[in-house]
């Protein structure tokens, strides 16, 4: 109902008013993922033109009828409750109707579970559907090896967290990532020239990961220290790092800064998670930026010295006041524990 707290939340949990072409572009996205054998889809907290998608059966049920999905629909977490019906019961028969195979319920999950057997008995479920979502599920379960090894005790991975495949593997997507969003092209770290390396993302492993890092919503000053994240170099740990072997001196003291040939500025987003990201002003010294983001930008101009702005954010962010300034910007959005060493 309209009082439940969620529905305030109205851009992380919003509704997109949007035309055919850009539905039909989208579901393209999801054809690709589709064709290439993806097995689980989960469904958003948003809605979609009024209507919100754990009860969306046109789309829920396109993926299954018509996209070729033969995985299973899961719900986000507790999102159900989200929905048009006015009790959870209603909810729970709207969700599984639209579509949705397996339900995250984070504390509701037995009733929610009676409700699907009472459903079923009052015959506003069907056993066709349950038998619908129960396959799919098992079907998943098999092929990914549950009913053999169910606790993943037998399994190699080719791919571990720091491993240095891994390692390899992250810092060269990182690097890819990376967009340049204006150049100068004389403006390069020579051999021989003095770097001065500042802002509020410069020495933040955390703000190079964002939000569902170590915690919910990322690493801050406040939780362990930003710098914690195992075996992750800030920009300024891998530049100070990499400086012998490009023959450039890395300065961070502010009363040298005059004596440096170029800035490297790194502005970011405090991190979040879900609805704490959400905010009406998107500009790097707005409301969810890196507190000293303004001031180090300020510095940055006074000194005159030619400067490569690095934006460290999970979205788009407005530098449209402060463009003018910058020789280059680079935009890297969230490079993750390798960022640093890829930038």
């Amino acid at each position: 109902g309209e009082s439940n707290e969620w529905t305030q939340r109205i851009i992380d949990r919003g509704d997109a008013i949007v035309s055919d072409s850009v539905i039909e572009d989208n579901l393209a996205v999801y054809q690709a993922l589709i064709d290439e054998g993806a097995q689980t889809i989960m469904i958003s907290h948003s809605a979609l033109n009024g209507i919100k998608m754990h009860e969306n059966g046109d789309y829920i049920w396109l993926l299954k009828n018509e996209m070729g999905f033969e995985g299973f629909i899961v719900s986000d977490w507790d999102s159900l409750e989200n929905c048009s019906g006015e009790t959870l019961y209603d909810n729970v028969v709207l969700c599984v109707n639209a579509g949705v195979d397996m339900l995250m319920e984070a504390s509701n999950f037995e009733e929610c579970r009676d409700i699907i057997v009472e459903a079923v008995n009052n015959g506003d479920i069907s056993m066709e559907r349950v038998d619908d979502a129960v396959t799919r599920i098992i079907r998943v379960k098999m092929e990914a090896g549950l009913f053999e090894d169910p606790y993943f005790e037998h399994v190699s991975p080719s791919y571990e967290y720091n491993s240095d495949y891994g390692i390899e593997v992250a810092t060269k997507l990182a690097e890819e990532s990376l967009v340049p969003l204006k150049t100068d092209a004389g403006l390069t770290l020579e051999p021989g020239s003095r770097v001065f390396v500042m802002g509020p993302a410069a020495d933040d492993v955390g703000a190079l990961c964002g939000g569902w890092t170590v915690t919910w919503e990322g690493l801050t000053d406040e939780e362990a220290g930003a710098k914690y994240i195992a075996g992750a170099a800030s920009i300024l740990d891998a530049l100070v790092a990499g400086a012998a072997d490009h023959d450039i001196t890395i300065v961070t003291d502010p009363a040298e800064m005059d004596t440096c040939d170029v800035i490297v500025l790194a502005l970011g987003e405090t991190t979040y998670a879900e609805w704490n990201g959400d905010t009406e002003d998107l500009s790097i010294t707005g409301e969810l930026a890196m507190p000293g983001n303004a001031a180090a930008i300020a510095e940055a101009a006074e000194s005159g010295i030619p400067t490569i702005t690095l934006l460290v954010a999970g979205r788009n962010v407005i530098i449209s006041d402060y463009i003018d300034q910058w020789d280059s910007v680079i935009m890297c959005y969230l490079p993750g524990s390798q960022g640093g060493d890829a930038i």
